[in-house]
């Protein structure tokens, strides 16, 4: 790690710490749920591990918590950053388009990774294959991680970026719990961002068009990530 990107992330810690009500919001609240969540399982399904139930609520638990608040963490720290124009005079400094975007995405990645991991083994689910899991759960989060700096860079400020995030967060926290319900939202779920992972869940397989979907989504937000910042570090100019 060289000298820029730990001054960078050292900068992200310091937003973090003058911003404790989102630390609380989108880094510990997350879990503070899961485990009451975790709860409400034991006894809706006595022993807490109903496959059904466990589906249903691990579906949840990435989509509002993982990916939902990444999006939102990740947006909202860029926003902040932009409306400051801060980001021509990193460039001046030096720091690159993938030193910048790394240090934005790093924290919100490490606070959702152990949750997004832990929540089929909380709730009793099943894994059928966990090497196949976790790397479709990196490649989402990573997904997700871009989605959050092209919103947070392309809006104008912090509340667009919030009022975004916000709706994505609901799209992401309510299109698992209506999987398994609605056959005419299973194919758009099955393309979206956490497609691959909530199939995996669902059928305990890969599916190919899930897979292909999210590195479309993947190469699209990374390379509109990428240029998004070189317009406004232009911009800023």
């Amino acid at each position: 790690m060289n000298h820029r990107l730990k001054s960078l992330l050292w900068l992200r810690w310091q937003f973090l710490q003058s911003n404790k009500f989102i630390v609380f919001v989108f880094v510990l609240s997350p879990y503070i749920d899961t485990y009451l969540l975790r709860i409400f399982d034991e006894i809706a399904g006595g022993t807490g591990t109903e496959r059904n139930l466990g589906i249903l609520i691990s579906a949840f638990v990435l989509g509002a918590f993982a990916y939902g608040h990444t999006v939102a963490l990740t947006s909202l720290i860029v926003s902040e950053e932009k409306q400051k124009r801060n980001i021509r005079t990193l460039s001046i400094a030096g720091v690159t388009a993938r030193e910048y975007l790394i240090s934005v995405a790093l924290i919100p990645f490490l606070s959702a990774i152990p949750l997004a991991s832990l929540a089929p083994l909380v709730f009793g689910l099943p894994v059928t294959n966990w090497f196949v899991y976790l790397i479709l759960l990196f490649l989402t989060l990573v997904a997700y991680l871009c989605l959050g700096l092209v919103i947070g860079l392309l809006t104008k400020n912090s509340g667009q970026a919030a009022s975004i995030s916000i709706l994505l967060m609901f799209l992401s926290m309510g299109l698992p719990l209506l999987y398994d319900i609605y056959s005419w939202l299973q194919l758009p779920t099955d393309l979206s961002l956490m497609g691959a992972t909530v199939s995996f869940l669902v059928t305990g397989h890969v599916q190919l068009v899930s897979v292909i979907a999210l590195l479309g989504w993947l190469i699209l937000f990374a390379a509109l990530a990428f240029w998004a910042y070189e317009k406004n570090r232009k911009e800023e100019g």
